[in-house]
């Protein structure tokens, strides 16, 4: 789930949809589809698009007026976390092991980060060039 501009929330399913629902109305107001896997993690860039992670391997970005704008491939595995760095960048955490830093403008890989020894299952910024990885090899680790 993230917050998507005012009054709606963004939910990914396995149904490989993105629903944006109106909060006070409790209504689906639009359904995303394109994905081809179940949608496993989704967070908003700065500028108000949704990015999404999915079984499908990929990583979409949404501009959620005309829809998706951008496919990002690269991992081999599901992806299982999305973070907002800044600056026209995601991290994201896959099931492949691995964490990439992604330009949401172009979809170029700027960085590949490897140390995990199973699927990164959770990303968070802790500061400015810091963010922090969870994996289900049980360790926390600060990049």
């Amino acid at each position: 789930l993230c917050v998507v501009g005012d009054g709606c929330v963004a939910s990914g399913s396995y149904d490989k949809t993105i629903k944006i629902w109106n909060t006070v109305t409790g209504q689906c107001d639009l359904t995303l589809t394109g994905h081809c896997g179940e949608v496993t993690a989704l967070c908003v860039l700065g500028d108000g698009r949704v990015a999404s992670g999915s079984g499908d391997n990929t990583i979409r970005i949404w501009n959620t007026e005309t829809h998706c704008n951008l496919t990002i491939c690269g991992h081999s595995g599901w992806i299982k976390a999305l973070c907002v760095l800044g600056d026209s960048r995601v991290a994201s955490g896959s099931m492949d092991h691995t964490i990439k830093i992604w330009n949401t403008g172009t979809g170029q890989c700027n960085l590949t980060i490897t140390g995990h020894n199973r699927g990164v299952t959770a990303l968070c910024k802790v500061r400015d060039g810091l963010v922090a990885s969870g994996s289900y090899d049980k360790t926390i680790k600060i990049w």
